[in-house]
């Protein structure tokens, strides 16, 4: 499936930064980020795709039920783990189907919003998603001192490729 395909070519860029990037500053608070961490972009990318590949035996699916791991955001190790996990489960995941996305459209909402999906939507959602943090990941790393050196194409959508 090229969806997948896609998602490993993305998502395998990631993986090469987690095991070429110093944990310091991995989990390093950083002005640009407004006081976030690459850490915790990584693991927003990593908690979504992990999510999508657990519904595939419920056929629902909510992103806001993550379990917002702190270790997945300032232990590159763990994070490189779960992201070999992920790329490894992604040709699991079924190739379509039905799938409800639950989601609250406010902070304060009681009342679960239940959305018809398909798995192929989600996952091109969890790959444009992906691409989105990976470009702020990006930004954030150009602040480095040296910076890091990425592949032409991390955090520019497929889209934007295209068009130039």
């Amino acid at each position: 499936m090229h969806l997948q395909n896609a998602s490993k070519a993305v998502l395998g860029q990631l993986l090469d930064l987690l095991r070429r990037l110093d944990p310091g500053d991995y989990a390093r608070p950083l002005p640009v980020l407004s006081g976030h961490a690459v850490g915790t972009h990584v693991r927003h990318i990593l908690e979504f795709y992990d999510l999508l590949l657990q519904s595939g035996g419920t056929g629902t699916l909510s992103y806001d039920r993550r379990p917002h791991d702190r270790q997945l955001e300032t232990c590159t190790d763990r994070a490189a783990r779960k992201l070999e996990t992920i790329l490894a489960g992604l040709d699991a995941l079924p190739p379509d189907g039905p799938l409800v996305l639950e989601t609250r459209l406010s902070p304060g909402a009681d009342a679960w919003e239940r959305v018809p999906s398909n798995y192929r939507r989600e996952l091109l959602y969890n790959l444009e998603h992906a691409i989105h943090h990976m470009a702020i990941i990006r930004i954030a790393l150009g602040t480095l001192s040296p910076p890091l050196s990425l592949p032409e194409g991390f955090g520019v959508a497929y889209a934007t490729r295209h068009w130039r």
